[in-house]
């Protein structure tokens, strides 16, 4: 079970603490670059066309679901979250 799920947006991190992206290429190339390791992943919430019927429906059945598993306010702040984002967001889960 994971420990966090954070947005990928709410991440703060220093300038210096930033590398572009071509160490990844660097790492994969080396062979030590682990892309499913079983303990980090990032996943993408996108239930956003609210035009389409089948769309409010998910959103209620997720937002039901999120309920039931978190505090209330904790469910009501993540609510928010997503209706501010469309319901279209990327979240880093570490299971460490």
């Amino acid at each position: 079970m994971a420990r966090v799920a954070v947005p990928v947006v709410k991440l703060q991190y220093a300038a210096a603490d930033a590398y572009d992206n071509r160490v990844v290429e660097v790492f994969q190339h080396a062979g030590v670059w682990a892309s499913a390791d079983g303990y980090t992943f990032t996943g993408r919430v996108s239930v956003s066309d609210a035009s389409d019927p089948h769309t409010v429906s998910r959103r209620a059945a997720v937002a039901a679901e999120l309920r039931d598993v978190l505090p209330t306010d904790q469910a009501d702040c993540l609510l928010k979250f997503l209706e501010a984002h469309d319901w279209d967001v990327s979240f880093f889960v570490d299971c460490w």
